[in-house]
C-alpha cells in the first residue's frame, strides 16, 4: 500500500464517521491541536522509556515492551492525524516529500562541505 492509499482510506472513513470538515481555518486549529496532542502522547511515552534505561531497568523486559507497544499506538495516531491534514490541504505527499527531500540534501551538502 502506498501513500495515496493511505490517505484515500483515512479520507473514507473520515467521510463516513466523522463528516465533512467545512470550515479550512477552524478545522485545521482543531487537527493540528490533536496532532500536537498526539505526538505530546509519543513524546511522554518515549520519556517514560528512557527513564527505564535511566534507573538501569532492563528495557527490553516486559515493562520495556508494554512501552513500546503503547509508541507504536501513539505514532500510527499521529500519522492518521499527518493523513487527515495532507487531505484538508489537498497534499501531494509524494511530490512534495521528492521536493523536500531535494532542498534538504541541497541544504545538508552546504552545511557539509
Amino acid at each position: 500500500m502506498d501513500i495515496v492509499e493511505f490517505k484515500k482510506l483515512q479520507k473514507e472513513f473520515d467521510d463516513k464517521y466523522i463528516g465533512p470538515y467545512e470550515d479550512l481555518p477552524e478545522d485545521l486549529l482543531f487537527l493540528s491541536t490533536a496532532l500536537a496532542g498526539e505526538v505530546g502522547e509519543f513524546a511522554n511515552l518515549v520519556k517514560k522509556y528512557f527513564r527505564l534505561k535511566s534507573k538501569e531497568l532492563a528495557v527490553n523486559g516486559e515493562e520495556g515492551r508494554d512501552y513500546l507497544a503503547e509508541m507504536r499506538k501513539e505514532i500510527i495516531d499521529v500519522f492518521c492525524y499527518f493523513l487527515i491534514i495532507a487531505n484538508q490541504l489537498d497534499l501531494d505527499i509524494e511530490e512534495e516529500f521528492k521536493d523536500n527531500l531535494e532542498r534538504n540534501k541541497s541544504r545538508f551538502n552546504k552545511i557539509n562541505s
